[in-house]
């Protein structure tokens, strides 16, 4: 140890860029040819290794890793825990959860087996008609969805779908077929798994499903998967424990970090240490000391020497050198000798370039193209298309012109626009019912609809009964987020309690309408379309679904249901078109709309003969839902400016 020797000391910002100083070693060697077992990469952690070979210069022509590589990190690993997922977790009444089966058939080795084509269609089908729980028929891959009801069923299922991923992955023109790690994986849990099954067999191992599962997971959990290579040439790559009684030459130590080397955790063990020190049995000083063993006897007969670490916190992991490094430091002979280099990320702040589409000619030709009743798409705009270009232009532009949108995501999440949806889809369904309207559910663009007069008995007769709500509703839930009928015995919490708010919302509604009745309600959840002419002779179509419009005593109430919290204030008319989303009153400019609308195509067009009532439901769900209704009225005046 006394030796002269070329020591470096490298610190990095992260733990994988200490990777990076292996070609700078590799290539100060100066060495033409890789026979001689002469050189070292030995990892105390052992996550580094996979970023270590990616650095390995290819002049390195051979390479031996003699150690194993976590089991854990491995696709096939990934693939059985899903699956032991799936029949833990994933099944309720017979039916299987959509999070489960979207998870397993995103696998690439679901893939492997099935077919990438019917894997899509699967998918696109439990998307688009909304199955949060499908059947086994409805899936139609038995291999893979099917309940397992026994332990002995349960090693039967796995070993016939690791033995299917085996085949397909031995035969398949991908990488996957190259890499003989990940085959070997996959041969590594088909090994596991036969010899669970002969223990079970055989009556040494008599456990229920739960226990199996959790023991199929621990064991494959602290497997590893062995590398293969020649020993006696090359390039070796290994871990702190099997560099005993060997010496090396050259040398990289990595990860020499306090808490990684020497390891701070303790073996789980029933005699408590004071114990196990009395008595002489290993203990956490003994495993201390071993490691400082290692290390020094490693240092001993090399000549170059690379000792790395990782300045970076992470959890457990203290950002400072080892102890034996700093001993190296302050205590070998020709410490001053020793090179201290620090590698740092070169990490700049991005700066965010705006997003600017100029308006040249053929944008405002598209523009026009869409939204001129003369132009060939003839799109008709929305309320909420126009606040869309009031709050953010180019959102508009990439959604209306570009038709970019946010893709479809399959989940069992409510939100307000969706209970927005169901109250809606609900109210109407009341009034449709209480008019005696059929079809009860309406389909969209073919909303027949007759006026009739509703009277205060009628709809207190309806507000009272919450069975019939309830029943309501839940036809409102089945057709507007479970696409199919759905009983709420099949509901989560969360369902519930939006069940909940939505019930209280509607009755509210009801008890306002009551005191209001009688009235006559001209229409429902109906389409309205409106020509506007602007400048250069261009004229755009108007449009959107009107919540519902009722007459009472010669006044047209064009109503509005909110069930996110609205801005109920508007200081001037220039105030509809500030750019600022979170006070925008956006249902103000629906309003001046409806005006607009109904002030030059009805009867009803005397000042003050207009109402927008907005029924309103504020609430919010973090730990409780709070909850507050607060019908208000809005008069609407005819404006010149419009």
């Amino acid at each position: 140890i006394e030796k002269p020797k070329n020591i470096s000391i490298i610190s990095t910002s992260t733990e994988v860029a200490q990777a990076s100083y292996i070609p700078t070693f590799i290539d100060s060697l100066k060495k033409n040819e890789w026979l001689a077992p002469d050189t070292a990469i030995v990892f105390c952690n052992e996550q580094t290794l996979l970023p270590a070979m990616r650095f390995i210069p290819t002049n390195v022509d051979k390479i031996n890793v003699t150690m194993g590589f976590p089991l854990n990190q491995t696709p096939v690993y990934d693939f059985i825990i899903r699956l032991l997922n799936l029949q833990q977790k994933g099944i309720k009444n017979g039916k299987f959860y959509h999070t489960h089966v979207l998870s397993i058939i995103n696998h690439y080795y679901t893939s492997l087996i099935v077919g990438d084509t019917e894997l899509q269609d699967l998918k696109d089908k439990i998307i688009d008609n909304r199955l949060f729980l499908s059947t086994a028929e409805e899936l139609n891959i038995p291999l893979i969805f099917r309940r397992i009801e026994t332990s002995e069923d349960m090693i039967n299922y796995l070993l016939e779908i690791v033995q299917a991923v085996g085949i397909k992955a031995k035969d398949a023109d991908v990488d996957f077929a190259r890499i003989n790690l990940l085959n070997e994986a996959i041969f590594r849990v088909f090994r596991i798994l036969n010899r669970i099954s002969d223990l079970t067999s055989q009556g040494y191992l008599d456990i229920k499903l739960p226990t199996l599962i959790s023991l199929i997971k621990r064991i494959l959990s602290a497997e590893s998967v062995p590398f293969h290579g020649e020993p006696a040439r090359g390039l070796q790559l290994m871990g702190m424990l099997e560099t005993r009684n060997l010496d090396f030459d050259n040398l990289i130590i990595m990860s020499l970090n306090e808490g990684i080397m020497p390891k701070a955790e303790q073996q789980a063990s029933f005699i408590p240490q004071f114990i196990r020190r009395s008595v002489g049995m290993s203990c956490l000083e003994h495993q201390d000391a071993i490691f400082a063993y290692y290390f020094y006897r490693l240092l001993q007969r090399a000549d170059n020497v690379a000792l790395s670490y990782s300045t970076a916190s992470n959890g457990i992991v203290k950002s400072e050198m080892s102890r034996f490094l700093m001993q190296i430091i302050t205590e070998l002979p020709n410490h001053e000798k020793i090179r201290r280099i620090s590698i740092q990320s070169d990490v700049s702040p991005t700066v965010n370039q705006p997003i600017v589409i100029e308006k040249t000619p053929s944008v405002m030709e598209r523009i026009i193209d869409k939204f001129s009743i003369t132009g060939k798409s003839n799109i008709q705009l929305s309320p909420t298309a126009i606040n869309s270009f009031i709050d953010c232009p180019l959102q508009f532009y990439l959604r209306y012109i570009e038709g970019v949108k946010e893709p479809d995501e399959l989940t069992d999440e409510l939100d307000n626009k969706i209970l927005g949806t169901v109250i809606h889809r609900t109210i109407e369904i009341i009034y449709r019912h209480l008019g005696g309207i059929a079809p009860l559910i309406a389909e969209k663009n073919r909303n027949s609809f007759t006026p009739f007069e509703v009277s205060r008995a009628k709809i207190e007769q309806y507000a009272g009964n919450r069975k019939l709500i309830d029943e309501l509703l839940e036809k409102a839930f089945s057709v507007e987020f479970f696409g199919r009928p759905t009983p709420r015995s099949l509901y989560n919490g969360e369902h519930l309690i939006y069940f909940g708010v939505a019930r209280n919302f509607i009755r509210k509604i009801l008890l306002f309408d009551a005191a209001n009745a009688p009235f006559v309600i001209q229409k429902m959840e109906g389409y309205e379309r409106h020509t506007i002419a602007l400048a250069n002779g261009i004229s755009v179509d108007i449009g959107g679904y009107v919540d519902r419009m009722r007459i009472k005593d010669n006044t047209l109430f064009v109503d509005d249901y909110k069930v996110s919290t609205a801005e109920n204030k508007l200081g001037t008319l220039s105030g509809l078109f500030e750019e600022n989303a979170k006070k925008h009153p956006k249902h103000i400019l629906q309003a001046f709309y409806y005006d607009k609308r109904y002030c030059t195509s009805t009867a009803v067009s005397a000042e003050d003969k207009i109402r927008y009532t907005v029924y309103q439901n504020r609430h919010r769900t973090k730990r409780y839902v709070y909850q507050r209704f607060s019908p208000y009225r809005l008069r609407i005046r005819s404006y010149a400016l419009l």
